[in-house]
């Protein structure tokens, strides 16, 4: 019985990468901060607003398809986990969408030469 709960609940788990609300953040390591991009793809023209850290916040336009947006230095040291960051539990950036978005970031000069997808918000259950 329990069994059949839980396939019930998890049918309507989420199965793809598209959303309104998303959460990044990186971690640190010893090379020199190389370019850090934000990607998007819009399946309707839409406006995204990224909260860096609590400390600044940008908006952007997306039009439908991919999009792309480089961080400035100091974005990616705001969502950059450190210590120069101290005991700063907001180092992140919040993403929000007034439509449903595919997310992604890219940091291929220090980790690898793909981007990663983020998980929506709602996939843990929000």
């Amino acid at each position: 019985m329990f069994l059949l709960l839980l396939l019930n609940h998890t049918a309507f788990a989420q199965n793809d990468s598209w959303g309104r609300e998303f959460y990044v953040s990186l971690f640190p390591h010893d090379e020199p901060q190389k370019e850090v991009y934000f990607l998007f793809r819009a399946e309707k023209p839409s406006t995204v607003e990224v909260n860096f850290a609590n400390k600044q916040s940008t908006s952007y336009d997306l039009p439908v398809g991919q999009s792309s947006f480089k961080l400035t230095t100091e974005q990616t040291n705001l969502i950059t986990t450190s210590i120069s960051n101290g005991e700063n539990p907001n180092a992140s950036a919040q993403i929000i969408s007034d439509n449903k978005i595919i997310f992604a970031f890219s940091n291929s000069g220090s980790f690898s030469a793909d981007a990663t997808i983020a998980t929506p918000l709602i996939s843990a259950g929000h």
